[in-house]
């Protein structure tokens, strides 16, 4: 137990600063600039926590999120994560099943967007049953960018 839980310290100190990094970049973009930011900060037990600061400086927890901000955060933190392990050479496929149905259409086009760029690098599968989401990705992607694959048509 004790040699599992140094592995993963280990692992943190190690990704964390990248993947916060990467994420803040994705974070920003998911919700159109409006938060520029991320900080790990500590609960008063000590239990590690992350603070998003907004364009004006005001850091907010995630309980004080939308529940559409706080999935893009989510998003923005697995997003970082995937294109870090992508850089160390491990690149895997990515399925998603209904993630964006919280966003509105301008954070939801630019969840879109960021997965077309991972595409680039590695297969990315969206699952959805939302037909504005599949009409917002064949407008704001185009064909070539997009494949939309409709089961029982």
């Amino acid at each position: 137990s004790k040699l599992l839980q140094q592995s993963i310290e280990h692992y943190r100190r190690v990704n964390q600063s990248p993947v916060l990094s990467i994420s803040e970049i994705y974070f920003s973009r998911l919700t159109c600039g409006e938060y520029v930011k991320l900080q790990p900060d500590y609960d008063t037990s000590g239990k590690a926590t992350l603070q998003t600061i907004d364009r004006s400086g005001i850091a907010k927890s995630v309980s004080e999120m939308s529940t559409g901000t706080a999935d893009s955060l989510y998003l923005a933190l697995r997003l970082a994560s995937l294109q870090h392990q992508m850089e160390s050479g491990v690149a895997l496929p990515v399925v998603i099943d209904d993630c964006l149905i919280q966003l509105d259409d301008h954070r939801a086009l630019a969840a879109l967007e960021s997965l077309s760029e991972l595409s680039k690098r590695t297969q990315v599968i969206l699952f959805t049953h939302h037909q504005h989401l599949i009409d917002l990705a064949r407008e704001g992607l185009g064909d070539q960018a997009v494949r939309i694959h409709q089961l029982g048509a």
